[in-house]
């Protein structure tokens, strides 16, 4: 089905594409961030003394807000088209250039980025493989950390979509924007609103030993987060679609 999208196609052949663009640039320098968290969190002592404080290690959960920063940054910048891969078409241009359906024009969009995302985590995972085999926990947990993960990249995609289709004719508003609302979000939602807080979700799942968080639900928060993103991913995408109707009515 998806084969037949030229928007979805076109990320599946900038993904391999051979050449190497500011795209996967951009996201090893992601994975040295990550790979340093996992550095600095990673145990110090001895497993005596691990077993003695009764505190499991923590380089798994600092490996997975690490992951979910830096893949948050990165998916906001993609959507605001600081960088594209090679060969793709931004989506202004797709809606201005096309006869292609503004509804396919973000369908594919989407998706592409969802595999993108998950591409994406594909060089991440032996990261996590190592902070998994040091610090422990189950494969559920992890794996409900992750899909927090992938549900906020596409989020912060989204929105990075939106803000780029505002006022993307201002360049330095637009970098400014962006950062600024990464910053705002995870504030925000850290400090009032944790269970939508990936952070704070992720301690829930991989942390609940060593910290205990009051997130004020009665589902378990990693549901919670995912409700709540699903719901904002559905608002974004009927936004980023009036926009782009916007953009071809005007063009």
């Amino acid at each position: 089905m998806w084969q037949a999208n030229p928007v979805f196609t076109g990320v599946w052949r900038g993904l391999l594409a051979p050449e190497a663009g500011t795209a996967q640039r951009t996201y090893f320098g992601c994975l040295l961030v990550q790979a340093a968290a996992l550095a600095l969190w990673w145990p110090k002592s001895s497993l005596v003394d691990a077993l003695a404080s009764e505190q499991a290690p923590e380089p798994l959960l600092a490996a997975v807000v690490a992951l979910g920063l830096t893949t948050a940054y990165y998916s906001l910048r993609a959507g605001a088209e600081e960088f594209l891969l090679s060969g793709q078409q931004s989506l202004r241009e797709w809606a201005l250039s096309t006869p292609l359906s503004v509804g396919r024009i973000v369908r594919g969009g989407l998706f592409g980025h969802l595999m993108h995302t998950l591409y994406l985590l594909v060089f991440s995972f032996p990261l996590l493989c190592v902070a998994f085999t040091e610090g422990g926990g189950e494969w559920s947990a992890l794996a409900q950390s992750l899909c927090t993960v992938v549900f906020q990249a596409l989020f912060f995609w989204l929105a990075g979509a939106v803000v780029y289709l505002w006022i993307g004719q201002h360049g330095h508003a637009t970098y400014l924007a962006i950062r600024l609302l990464l910053v705002s979000v995870y504030l925000l939602t850290a400090l009032r609103l944790p269970a939508t807080s990936q952070p704070m979700v992720s301690v829930a799942s991989l942390g609940a030993d060593t910290y205990t968080i009051s997130f004020g639900v009665a589902s378990p928060p990693y549901q919670v987060f995912l409700l709540v993103h699903a719901v904002m991913i559905a608002i974004l995408v009927i936004v980023l679609y009036a926009q782009l109707q916007r953009w071809r009515k005007l063009g």
